[in-house]
Formats: C-alpha cells, structure tokens, sequence
C-alpha cells in the first residue's frame, strides 16, 4: 500500500467532478467551483508536488465523451477512468522500482479530451507550455481533489515553478483525435504513445514521426478477420462500420485484402454519430433481407456498388450510407464483420433482439467484432441468444494481477484522493449516487441498479458468466448510465442517495468489466521509463554499482554528456524492448506499432444459463498463421430446442456447431468472378484470348504473356483457358506461291548471269568488251549475281546467319553494282568533257585499277554505316504476334521475323544509295549529247531510271506491308531481283546481242568517231585533244584561219590508247607549212 500514491492530493484545474455535462465553451463554472475564461476548456490534473518531480508524463484520455448533442468542444457523460487508474498505477510501480530510473521519480499531468479533436489539440499546447516554463492562462484557479476551491494556484499559476519537464504523451485514445495530436506532437518533438489509436493511417512514419501506440494497427486486425473468414470459407460477407477513422481505416483494409482472396462484399453500411434507433432498425432490416436496401438509415439516395476504397474516404461528414446487395444463393451473406464501437453493437444487438425469432431462426448471421468492442462482456452477454457464436478479434493482451486484483480492489471514494474523476465515475457505477455525502445504511444493491436477474462477468476469458434464461436485457454499463435521481433501492424515489464510500467498483458493480485498454496504458508508461532509463545509460557516469546518479535540484546526472530533448528521447523509444508487469513483450517496429499477436474469442453457451468468452485460436501476424484450439468447440449461435437444427441440445437450447454457408456461386477454371451492381456475387465471365484463370476463387484473369512470356496462349481462348499454351509459329516457307515466285526468277537471273560471263569471257579481247572496261565488267557481273542468290536468303527460315545476311547482303549488293556503275558513267563523263575542252593532257584518275578502287570506296561507306547499323541493332529473330482478323481471341500466329534495322539508319542507307543512283542518272543524261556511235552512255542511263523506278516503288510497298510482316520480306526480295536484272539488261544486253548475233560489228570502226568537224583557228593557239580518231583514214579536215581545208592524214600523231582505241594529238604544236 504504501507503493501507491492514490492517497495523495493532485492539483486539479477546471475538473468536471460535480457535474458530467459541463459546457467547456461556456463562461460558467467547471465542476469543484472556480471560474473560467470564456474561450478556455482545458480540464485536468497533475502531480501535486512539482519540487519532488523530476520528469513528467503528460497524458490524453478520454475520460468523458463528447456531448453528441452539441457541436466539438463539449463535454457530456463520464466514460470510464480506467486508463487513467492504469497511468498511475504504472507510475506509481515505476517510482518504487529501484532498478528503473533510480534516484528519479516521476509525475503525471492528465487531460481530458473528451472525444473530440478540438478540446484535444487545446490540452496538447497547454500541456508542452505547462512543461516549458511557460505561463499557461488556462490555468487561473485551481481546486482540489474534494471539489473545494483552493488558494493555491495549480503548477505555474502562483510561483515561477511549472508543472515538471514533460517526458511525452499519453495518449490519445481515439484515433480521429490521435491524428491531429500526434502532428503537433511531431512539430514539438514530443514522443507520443497512444495505449487505444489502432488506425493503420497512423503508421504513416512521414506524417507522424513522433507516434507510437501499444495496440496493433487495424489492417493487422482486418488480415486476422480475413483469416477467419478464409478458414470457414466465408467468401460472400457484410460489413457494418462506424463513419470515423477509426472504422473508415479498419473496413477499408478489410475490403482490400477480402477482394485479393475474391471474396464478395453483400452489403457495407455505415453507422453516423447522429443515428437513432429506427436508423439501426433499417440497417437491422437491411441485413436480414426484410427490407429495401435503399432505404436504409442515412440513405437518401439509390444504393450504388460499394469497393474497398468507398469506406476509406476522408472525412466525417458523409450524411448517407452506401450499400452493395447482392445474391449469394439468392439469400445474402451469412456473416456480417461489425467495424464500430462498443456503443454501436450495442444499439444493433438490441435491434436484432426485436426481430421475430422465426426470421432469426431462417436467416443465421455470424457476427465479427472489432477490438473495440471484442471482450465488452456488457455489449455480448446483453442479448444471450443473439450474442451466442459471436467472434471477437482482439489483440492478445496480458492482464496485471497487480493492477486488476490489488491496485482497483483498494480504490474507494475513502481511499483515492489523487483522481478528481473517480467519484464522477463511482456515481455512475452506483446509479447515480451523490458522492459528496455518506450513509452509514447504504444498500449496495440499490446502487447496483440492477434486479437480481442481472448478469455478471468478468475479463478473464473463458470465465463464465451467469444469466437469467430468456432475458432480453439486463445490463446496466457505465457508459450510458447517466447519474440521475433512481427509485431503487429504498429512497423515496425521488431524492438522490448517498455513496457507499468505502465500497470499491467490483463491490459496487459486478458487471463491470475491465478493457485490454488498462494493460496497454501501463505498457506505454513503461516504454517511456525505459526509454529514458536507457538513455541515461547511455549518456551518464556510473558511479559504483550505479548505472547513473540522477541530482534533482540540477536536473541532470553526474557527467551528463548530452542533452535530452524530445528527438533523443525519439531513438530511444523506437528501441525499446523489454517485458512489462503484465506479461506483454515491448517493442516497436519501424513504423511504431507494437508486435503483437491477435486471439479469435467465441461467445458460447455453456447450458443451463450459463455463457462464456472462449479463445477458439490465435492469429500470429508476423507469420500470417491461424491456429484453431483443437480441444475447444467452435459454435455459431443457438436455437429454440424444438427448431430441427443440426446441433447439441441442452435445456432449452441446441448448439449450432456446423458452420453456416456464406458463399457466392464459384466460377470454374478458366473463368474469373466480375462485380455487377444486380448481384454482389457478379457473374463469371470466361477468360479469353491470352488469358487464364486456374482457380475457383479467381476475380481477375492472369496473362499469359507476362506469367510465361510473349508467345504463349491461352490453351481454349475462344471458351475460356485454364492454362497456357505456346503459340504455333509461322514464317515463309519454300512452298508458299511468293517463295515459289523467287526461287524460280532467282535460278532464272543466276542462269542469264552465268551465260552472260560466258559470252564475255569468250570475247573477252573484243573491241565492245575491251572499250567498256572489263575490271567494272567483272564487278557488275559479281553484284548482279549477288543480287540474285540474295532474295533466297529472304524467303528462308529466320535464324541469327539468315538475319545476317539479309541485314548485311542487299546493301553490299546494291552499293557494289550502283559503285560500279557511277565510276563508269563519271569516267565516261569526264573524258568527253575533257575532249570538249581540247586539251591534250590524258584525264586522270580513269585507268583500271582506279575504277575497281572508287567502286570498292563507295562500297566501303555502306559497310561502315552497316556496322553502326549492328552495333546499334544487332541482327536477330524476333517473334510479331498477328491476332486473327475474325475473332481476336482466338489463337493468333507468331510470325518469325528478323530484327529489323533502326529506322533512322535505314533512312541513311537509303540516302547513300540513292545519291549513288540519283548521281549516275544525271551525268548519264549529261552524257547524251556526246557521239552516237559510242553507246555506253546512254545505256547506263537508261540502266539507272530503271533502278530508280524501280526503288521509289519498291520502298512504299515495303512500309505498307507492315501488317504482314512476311511480305515485306517478299518485297524486298522482289526488289532485289528487279534490280539484277535491270542491271544485267540494260548494262549486258546489248553488248550480248551484238556479241552473239552481230559479230561483224565488235570492231574498231563501230566504236570510234565518225564525222567530219572542222575548227577556224584565227588566233593563236594550241591544238588540245579534241580531235579523237579512230584510224588514219578518217575524213576529218582542220581549217585554219581562211587556207583551205587541210587533211588530218598531215598531222603528226602521238600514241594510241590500246585499251580504248582512242588516239588524241600531240601535246606539240601542229604546223602546216611552216605555221601554227
């Protein structure tokens, strides 16, 4: 007894001891007298000696609720005090322990929120400035714990002492409080623990840095339901949720990971803070299948499909409820998830305990409740038979013996001095007793306000608990209990009795029952003591067996080598680990959520009236396992004996223990389940084209070109596929009419080629052959050929040597024979120009070896832009998937192609040959007008407006044959052998024609020039090469100036030209008799 200090007086500022429905707002009076601003509502209490207090807990409970018929800001009835009780408690444990925090003590500094955002933000900023050497002007009086005004000022109102440097926070409770707290907590570097916030929106870690709690997050909570669920095969459910954070964030989760498992939502109703009880009725209704789902409370609207994210939405206001209905065998789901708090199930539970039990009897709907209200033994057991085969999923939380069975059986109105709501909270217990006065006679059970039919409980699961048979309700709970004037108990009915003051709260009501709440309070005060312990450690000197010595009137230990602020604390917290007075294990995970397993609770009938709160199973989360206690029985509800159910009987009762069916119709393999607004369950739709599904359960299809890769099908993609299969691949064969087409003009081009060197090499030292070059001859004979072997490769079945050479062999091709035929038609060109000019130097750069060299260098400038070409994109097969023009789902062709060129580099290697053609052209054209009789030119320029008609409609063809990319391949391979054999016509045929069938002319005279051109000389000058012969007897004259027309046959000559048969004049002067 001494280790508690519930019998000293703490400091209290604006306490709502004497009245529970205090205007905070408002000018008047708090309860314990005193005055108050009127923009103030700040209400608490701290340590009364601040000297004595070395660090100091703030806290943020929830001591009474929010009036729900005002606006925010306002208190209304009390709620419970047993977070607060747990606080001091574990306090009170952490200052009599001598090996944590020794030679420290530590204080406390409560305030009440009363639910409600706005009263909590107020008490956060009055709290840090309490705890900052601030003056608060909240505080103006104080009063103490007997609700007697006092002349002292609490904390910095009357000295220059504040209430103690704050360690962190409390709190708060609920998690539409916690959120706006836990900002301003981080925007003061303040570490907050919330014993009671289970909102998966707070592990935000961006947003609230500063935020740890002792209670799993929700989504945890959601992934133990979905479990449940999963385990009995519940795959068609309902949801009903309170409109908050707290069951916004929980029902969203718990859509989301329903929908992976494919299961289907019936109906998501959401319960508003301004329900009554004919809304709760609607909803009752609705779920039972009684009445129209659109108009079900709150609804003012036609019911639209409700998703995982429809719950999630932000936000309190929303005025309506959506609702999803749907079939499910034509009867609705048989299990309804309840995401709200204790108050709402209440109120449900009573609505379902007005429905006939015929209705009941054929519609049997399993309850699942959230923590909030999963061991509220006054909520379950207040309808027996509706509450029987309920589950509660709750975390699995450890109970102090200590604080439970010792500290709360010794809290009497005599003995708790300290908590200034206490007597507030036992006259609620008490029915509404007056707790400023005693009587000696007090009649406990008239305080108990209940008859003797009550129920009793207590939170120790699987502790039975006893109940009138056939009672509807008979449990009176704390929390809406409003302590008004009571006729039970012997009063004249119409005064207030007095309080029993040396009864404690389980003498005074037996049906109270304690929350997992109280346990995870004294966890996060014992997560702040070794936090701070650790830190300490750390940052002192041991002295002795002493890990630190702590000097109150410095504030600091012996050699203290850092400060502590509330981001060192921060670190210190996150690393706690350690096992605390109620048996829990301590320690966050990076997000600050507490690791902690989930128990699965079953409400059962236990016969003869009495029930129990069993653990059916426990749900470890870090393994995602469910274990089922195979020695307890599992049952979902309970029936009139004489109904025929499959069950046990006992009394008046039969068990049900086959769990009920809660399905939607399954889909077979190869079909997916599709959400429809006429049916929750939807229909199932095949998966077609590349799509499968190989399971019952499946709500979307898989791919199978991302699961196996992009040639697979699947295995029935007109029906619906249950698997995949590789898809058939296709490319030109030899025995398609294209390939057909190019073999045979192939062979034929190769056969005209091979009979054309023939002839030439025959003729090989004729006039015809000698005066065309027989090196380019040679050349073109080779890139014709070429060219004909070629398109063979293009019809051939893709592989990486295939690719090669189509990518490398028709540029090699076209730029040997454009080369060859562009140095031909520019030798040509610059010899006649040069004749032109009568010069009589010999052009340069025009022998043999300087022909194959500039065709060889325009050659050379195609292959460096080919190896660019691979480097950039190497040659390979690739796969082109053609869907099937009549139904695109069914099986498509993998066409077999080569990789093809970049389209940049292919534009490039375009250019380049046709500049090379477009070249030939125009000095062709150019070369017209020189001697008839040599017949060079102009074939070569009949040669290139072929190959440039040819080409310009060739190159479109190929692009718009990209819908079937084995065209293109045929395309080019017609091009190419177009190509050979323009060139071998116009180049060859004529030669070959004269060779064979006119050998008369392959002579000398039928390649020179043969007309008479006379120049008048008058001036001075040189003759230059530009009379070209033949032979001696040419008839050519030379006139100068006026003489007569003198023959050429006097004009000395030079040498001849062996390889063209051309001869030009001297480089000296021609004379004729004696001059010029």
């Amino acid at each position: 007894e001494s280790v508690y200090g519930f019998g000293e007086e703490s400091l209290v500022f604006y306490s709502n001891n004497n009245n529970n429905n205090n205007d905070l707002n408002s000018g008047g009076g708090g309860g314990g007298g005193g005055e108050i601003g009127s923009n103030l509502r700040i209400s608490g209490m701290r340590s009364g000696d601040s000297s004595d207090t070395d660090f100091v807990l703030g806290a943020l409970l929830h001591v009474h609720s929010e009036d729900p018929t005002q606006d925010g800001g306002r208190c209304g009835a009390i709620r419970d005090d047993e977070e607060l009780e747990a606080m001091l408690f574990a306090i009170d444990t952490v200052n009599a322990d001598g090996d944590l925090l020794p030679g420290i003590k530590l204080g406390y500094d409560v305030r009440d929120t009363c639910y409600s955002e706005n009263i909590a933000l107020d008490e956060t900023v009055d709290l840090i400035i309490a705890g900052s050497n601030f003056l608060p002007e909240s505080c103006v009086r104080a009063t103490t714990v007997g609700g007697e005004t006092g002349g002292s000022v609490a904390g910095a109102n009357n000295s220059s002492q504040n209430s103690g440097t704050i360690l962190g926070i409390i709190g708060a409770e609920a998690s539409r409080v916690s959120r706006p707290v836990a900002s301003l907590t981080r925007l003061f570097q303040l570490p907050q623990i919330s014993p009671a916030s289970s909102s998966p929106s707070l592990s935000n870690r961006d947003r609230y840095t500063y935020f740890f709690r002792t209670i799993p997050p929700d989504d945890l909570q959601a992934r133990a339901m979905v479990e449940l669920m999963t385990f009995y095969n519940w795959t068609h459910f309902s949801t009903i949720y309170s409109n908050d954070d707290y069951g916004r964030g929980g029902i969203e989760e718990l859509h989301n990971l329903a929908s992976e498992r494919g299961m289907c939502l019936d109906l998501n109703m959401a319960i508003e803070d301004d329900f009554v009880e004919s809304d709760y009725r609607r909803i009752v209704e609705t779920l039972y299948g009684l009445g129209n789902e659109n108009d079900v409370a709150g609804s003012d609207s036609d019911s639209t499909e409700s998703t995982g994210s429809d719950s999630g939405s932000t936000g309190s206001d929303s005025s309506t409820t959506t609702t999803t209905t749907g079939g499910g065998f034509g009867l609705g789901s048989s299990v309804a998830v309840l995401f709200t708090h204790e108050q709402n199930a209440r109120l449900l539970y009573e609505e379902v305990a007005t429905l006939e039990p015929a209705i009941r009897r054929n519609r049997t709907v399993v309850f699942i409740g959230s923590e909030a209200w999963a061991r509220s033994i006054s909520t379950i057991s207040s309808l027996n038979e509706v509450s029987a085969g309920y589950f509660g999923v709750s975390p699995a939380v450890e109970y102090s013996d200590t604080f439970y069975n010792d500290y709360l059986t010794r809290l009497t109105l005599q003995s708790n001095k300290r908590n200034a709501w206490f007597p507030e909270f036992f006259s609620s217990l008490a029915g509404g007793c007056d707790h400023s006065s005693s009587s000696d006679d007090f009649d406990g059970g008239a305080q108990n306000g209940t008859s003797d039919s009550s129920t009793s409980a207590t939170a120790t699961d699987g502790t039975e608990t006893t109940m009138a048979t056939g009672a509807s309700s008979t449990t009176t709970t704390a929390a809406t209990t409003t302590p008004t004037t009571t006729n039970d108990g012997g009063g004249d009915g119409d005064s207030v009795f007095p309080c029993d003051r040396s009864l404690n709260i389980f003498q005074l009501n037996r049906t109270h029952e304690m929350t997992i709440f109280g346990s995870q309070t004294i966890d996060a005060v014992y997560a702040f003591a070794h936090a701070l312990n650790d830190f300490l450690i750390d940052n002192c000197d041991a002295i002795g067996e002493s890990p630190y010595v702590w000097t109150r009137q410095n504030g600091t230990c012996v050699g203290q080598r850092a400060e502590l602020t509330g981001s060192a604390l921060l670190g210190y917290v996150q690393n706690v680990s350690f096992t605390s007075p109620t048996g829990n294990e301590v320690s966050f995970d990076e997000n600050g959520n507490i690791r902690r397993k989930y128990e699965i609770l079953n409400f059962q009938y236990k016969g003869q009236g009495r029930y129990a709160l069993e653990r059916v199973a426990v749900w470890k989360s870090d393994l995602n396992l469910l274990i089922f206690n195979k020695s307890m029985d599992v049952q979902f509800g309970i029936v009139k004996q004489d109904i025929d159910v499959v069950g046990v009987g006992d009394g008046d009762y039969l068990v049900i223990g086959e769990a009920p069916v809660s399905q939607c119709n399954l889909c077979r393999p190869g079909e997916y389940l599709v959400p429809v607004t006429s049916a929750c369950c939807g229909t199932c739709q095949a998966c077609l084209g590349d799509r499968f599904s190989n399971g019952t359960y499946s709500t979307s299809c898989s791919s199978c070109t991302e699961t196996f890769g992009p040639n697979y099908w699947g295995d029935d993609p007109t029906i619906g596929s249950d698997d995949c299969v590789e898809i058939e691949t296709y490319h030109l064969e030899f025995s398609h009419p294209w390939s057909v087409i190019v073999v045979l003009l192939s062979i034929f081009g190769i056969l005209c080629v091979a009979a054309t060197a023939i002839v030439v090499g025959v003729k090989w030292g004729t006039p015809i052959v000698k005066s065309s070059g027989r090196e380019q001859i040679v050349l073109l004979l080779c890139g014709i050929s070429l060219s004909f072997v070629l398109p063979i490769f293009y019809i051939a079945p893709p592989t990486l040597g295939v690719c090669v050479v189509q990518r490398v062999g028709i540029w090699v091709c076209v730029s040997l024979t454009f080369g060859a035929i562009l140095v031909k038609v520019v030798r040509v060109y610059r010899i006649f120009v040069n004749a032109e000019k009568m010069k009589l130097k010999r052009v340069r750069f025009t022998g043999p070896l300087y022909q194959v060299l500039f065709t060889f260098l325009i050659v050379g400038g195609q292959i460096m832009i080919l190896a660019i070409s691979i480097g950039v994109r190497i040659p390979g097969v690739e796969s082109n998937i053609r869907r099937n023009q009549e139904d695109s789902n069914d099986f498509p062709t993998n066409v077999l192609t080569c990789v093809a060129d970049h389209p940049a580099l292919l534009g490039i290697s375009i250019a380049y040959e046709g500049a090379v053609v477009l070249s030939a052209t125009v000095l062709g054209v150019l070369s017209f007008k020189y001697p008839k009789n040599f017949n060079e030119a102009r074939f070569i320029s009949f040669c290139t407006f072929a190959l440039l008609l040819i080409w310009l409609t060739f190159v479109p063809s190929y692009f718009t044959a990209s819908f079937r990319v084995e065209f293109q391949s045929a395309v080019i391979a017609m091009a190419t052998l177009m190509t050979a054999y323009a060139e071998l016509l116009c180049l060859f045929g004529q030669k070959v024609y004269i060779m064979i069938l006119h050998p008369g002319s392959n002579v000398a005279s039928n390649t020179t020039h043969h007309q008479q051109q006379t120049y008048d000389v008058q001036q001075k000058s040189k003759i230059s090469n530009t009379l070209v012969v033949r032979n001696e007897k040419s008839t050519a004259f030379l006139t100068v100036g006026g003489s007569p027309k003198i023959p050429l046959s006097t004009i000395r000559y030079a040498k001849r030209d062996s390889d063209t048969e051309m001869m030009g004049v001297d480089n000296n002067a021609v004379t004729e008799n004696g001059k010029e």
